[in-house]
């Protein structure tokens, strides 16, 4: 029995040292951890390994086809019977002139360049994913810290207030007031605590752990990853895009298909050749054959096939130049209403600190003037209430800025 209650009071001390030496991974942290649990990156490098094999397979009928073969067997023959039918051999071909061969080897390189682009789309959406909720639960804390101080404060002066009651200094409607102000306090603790248990959930399922959050460098995170380059994150919103570089491989495979289906109209010259033996049953004796030649491929007529396909391919140009236009000038929209947005947004901060820090001052002035019975109750509650409006607004603000932050660095691929 006192080796159990040992045991239960090691528990007890050791915890508090061990929460005490977790250390909570940074964001650029949480970001890896997502992209090493997440099954759309294996996914997406997936499908990227087959259209490179892809690639590599349409590349393949510009090197020489070699291929062996042998036959052996036994039938009837003009002169005999069971004559002896064995042939070995090796055969060989050189495409020379196939025009037809560039379109679809460029539509295939395009095709690799667009599944490389849709996993590195795939790793920022998920750098988004994880950010955003790694930012929304140190968003939920600090309003939960402020919140939570505000109910205690409250709680703290329960024993004031029922004293002011009995002597007569309060009323019961100033106390009922009070006991519904503290009533909302608390229910905005509960649900302040529900929506910070939502989002580190959230946060735990795409990392694929538990992970705290270190509030503290989330700010300073992001700031080094904007300074890193010295403002040039902000050229690759657009450069490094992969929306840009789908939409230009989408063009070469658009242009592919219009130089395939024009050259398709082209000669196309092989060189082949073969070299075999084959067994005499007559003679009993191995006869050795090779040829070597040309062929020449020219078509003539196709039913007007040829005109429909060029059009449609054409269309298709047209098609996927435009798509590219539209998102270069989606990214440019992008990105001058995202620094609009930043703009906007530090401005708007700044005014909330101000505002924050001013009731801050005002609290503490009429809390230091409570306690030489200079101030009420009420006006000191009710400068708390105005300051945890204004902290609360300050912290709201810095969450949206930060979000903004998050979905430019990752457009950048800076995240």
């Amino acid at each position: 029995m006192n080796r159990w209650v040992l045991v239960c009071l090691a528990g007890l001390i050791l915890a508090p040292l061990t929460a005490m030496a977790q250390t909570c991974p940074s964001l650029h942290t949480a970001v890896a951890q997502a992209a090493g649990h997440d099954a759309r990156i294996r996914v997406a490098d997936a499908q990227s390994s087959r259209a490179q094999a892809q690639y590599q397979q349409a590349r393949s009928p510009l090197f020489p086809q070699v291929d062996s073969f042998a036959r052996a067997g036994v039938g009837d023959g003009a002169l005999a019977d069971n004559q002896v039918d064995n042939r070995v051999g090796i055969q060989a071909s050189q495409n020379l002139i196939d025009l037809a061969l560039g379109g679809a080897i460029t539509a295939a390189r395009a095709e690799a360049d667009a599944a490389q682009a849709e996993t590195v789309r795939t790793r920022r959406d998920i750098a988004r994913e994880t950010a955003t909720a790694y930012a929304a639960v140190a968003h939920h804390q600090a309003r939960l810290a402020v919140l939570r101080a505000y109910a205690e404060r409250l709680d703290s002066h329960a024993p004031r207030r029922a004293e002011s009651f009995a002597i007569g200094a309060m009323t019961r409607e100033d106390v009922e007031a009070w006991s519904t102000e503290r009533a909302r306090a608390h229910s905005a603790v509960i649900e302040e605590t529900g929506a910070l248990a939502a989002a580190q959930t959230a946060l735990d399922h795409l990392t694929g752990a538990s992970t705290c959050v270190d509030a503290a460098s989330l700010d300073t995170d992001l700031m080094a990853r904007r300074a890193a380059d010295d403002g040039q994150y902000l050229a690759a919103v657009v450069t490094d895009n992969p929306k840009r570089v789908q939409a230009s491989a989408r063009i070469s495979q658009a242009e592919g298909q219009v130089r395939e289906t024009r050259r398709a109209r082209w000669p196309r010259l092989v060189l082949s050749g073969f070299y075999a033996q084959d067994f005499d049953s007559m003679s009993e004796t191995w006869r050795q054959r090779d040829r070597i030649g040309l062929d020449l491929r020219l078509p003539i007529l196709s039913g007007g096939r040829y005109r429909a396909e060029l059009a449609s391919s054409r269309a298709g140009l047209e098609v996927a130049q435009a798509q590219h236009d539209k998102t270069l000038s989606d990214l440019d929209a992008y990105l001058g209403n995202t620094l609009t947005q930043i703009d906007l947004g530090q401005q708007k901060h700044s005014r909330l600190v101000e505002l924050r820090d001013g009731k801050l001052r005002v609290r503490d002035a009429l809390d230091a003037a409570l306690k030489i019975s200079a101030a009420t109750l009420d006006e000191a509650d009710r400068a708390q209430a105005d300051y945890v409006a204004a902290a609360l607004g300050e912290i709201d603000a810095r969450h949206e800025l930060t979000q903004v932050w998050i979905g430019l660095l990752t457009e950048a691929g800076r995240l």
